[in-house]
């Protein structure tokens, strides 16, 4: 009966197992990705589709974002709509830097340089501006 105790418990440890292992080698979840269609006619796309995840967008914004002169970090969350993409950006502005001009500055590179990458509008671009850093901000929540 001892025995027969052990080799239950092998074998239901050997399932978990087999099941976490599974589950690891899933790929991970994508986020949700903008389908770009355009008319076989289009010879830039050559009649296919393009894919646009909002990872990469987010990527794009928050990239422009920081090459902005007097940002430090800029955190960005960005959502596809009809009449295009809404942005919000946090950004960390050095204190010798104007948060109005360098937050209108943040705005316009993001915008421009998510029309250029996706051929989409920023319909909506809000800028959250702050003099200290966004990591110390991090380590106190």
């Amino acid at each position: 009966p001892q025995a027969s105790a052990y080799v239950g418990s092998g074998i239901l440890f050997g399932i978990l197992g087999a099941i976490l292992l599974a589950v690891a080698l899933l790929p991970a979840r994508r986020g949700p990705a903008m389908l770009l269609l355009k008319p076989a006619s289009d010879k830039s796309f050559g009649g296919g589709s393009v894919r646009i995840s909002e990872r990469s967008v987010r990527h794009i914004s928050s990239r422009a974002a920081e090459l902005v002169p007097g940002v430090r970090e800029a955190v960005t969350r960005v959502r596809m709509r009809n009449d295009g993409w809404q942005v919000h950006c946090r950004a960390s502005i050095t204190p010798e830097s104007s948060l109005s001009d360098t937050s209108t500055a943040v705005r316009t590179a993001i915008s421009q340089a998510i029309q250029q990458q996706t051929g989409l509008p920023a319909s909506r671009i809000d800028v959250e501006s702050h003099q200290a850093t966004l990591q110390a901000a991090r380590q106190l929540h």
